[in-house]
């Protein structure tokens, strides 16, 4: 179905982060269906009418928030795009007007279009997302395009990071302790980063702020962008403080999925988290799993591992 003139796709929400992760698939959507009215609606709450609104009406033309299925009823769709694995909610989806729908509910019992018995279907949710809605022969792809973010966050971020030096940002917080690789870790990393000619950036969030002082003390030459008196409490903000990053390395965090939206080179970092299904998307990049070092504790991870993959991506980035 290579022609949907409306599309609907419907999600069961997005908090902040889940936002981020899924505007590369709101990219790659409207890329391939450049010319379609394209609906999103949330089933719950969506940064799209808030926090992200400005973002996702760049690609999306209208989002519902919580609205009644009954407001779907008056419009039909060429193509709907079920995110979502809810039966009931597959059902009512089902009995919309429509001409195609595209649902992995119940083992694809409603959809129009289902995977080829020997077809592998990614395992990375949002790969996976993209995947899915490629079966109706129109296929995405993730799309390299920077977000149309204010200019003032572009401007302020060149102010705090200049363009006379290579910045690489370290992500050391996470929203649950077993989430962060230890801070001394960091530190010496940021020991190695500065050998090679670079700028540690440090990526502090309120939870972090605690840290400040210890860092300053062991790494003087290590800036901290979203503590500087310049510096905008925003969301995407800090994304246009990854945009002046080189490379960065990131906890299994919200944040590294704002690095992704920087569209730069990132080193992520994961311990009991299931990597292959949740890592930033990123065109240069790679993932670090403690398994790979004997246990679930990310603390397992060697600092010269990360040091390593630092470095290798640094030379891709070179090339």
């Amino acid at each position: 179905m290579a022609h949907s003139n409306t599309i609907l796709v419907f999600t069961e929400g997005e908090n902040i982060y889940e936002g981020f992760i899924k505007l590369h698939f709101i990219k790659a959507l409207r890329q391939a269906y450049r010319n379609s009215h394209i609906s999103w609606y949330s089933d719950g709450s969506s940064v799209y009418t808030s926090t992200l609104k400005s973002i996702a009406d760049a690609f999306l033309d209208k989002v519902y928030e919580q609205t009644s299925f009954n407001q779907l009823w008056k419009y039909k769709y060429d193509l709907i795009i079920d995110t979502q694995t809810d039966f009931l909610k597959s059902l009512r989806l089902k009995l919309l007007r429509h001409h195609k729908i595209i649902s992995s509910s119940s083992k694809y019992i409603f959809s129009s279009y289902k995977p080829h018995d020997n077809q592998a279907i990614p395992i990375h949710n949002l790969k996976r997302l993209i995947a899915l809605t490629s079966l109706a022969g129109q296929p995405l792809s993730l799309v390299k395009k920077r977000l149309p973010l204010p200019s003032e966050y572009r401007e302020r971020a060149v102010q705090i990071l200049p363009v006379n030096k290579k910045y690489i940002g370290l992500i050391v917080g996470a929203g649950m302790p077993f989430k962060c690789w230890p801070l001394n870790n960091f530190i010496a990393l940021a020991l190695i980063v500065v050998e090679k000619g670079y700028t540690p950036a440090f990526i502090l969030g309120p939870q972090e702020h605690s840290w400040l002082s210890q860092i300053k003390r062991e790494i003087p030459e290590a800036l901290f962008p979203l503590q500087d008196s310049q510096a905008i409490s925003s969301h995407l903000f800090t994304v246009a403080i990854g945009e002046r990053l080189y490379a960065a390395v990131a906890n299994d965090c919200g944040i590294g999925h704002l690095m992704s939206a920087a569209e730069i080179p990132l080193v992520s970092l994961f311990g009991k988290t299931n990597a292959e299904k949740v890592c930033p998307i990123v065109e240069k990049g790679c993932f670090i799993r403690s398994q790979d070092f004997g246990s679930d504790e990310i603390s397992a991870i060697p600092v010269n591992a990360v040091a390593n993959s630092l470095d290798q991506l640094l030379t891709k980035i070179k090339d």
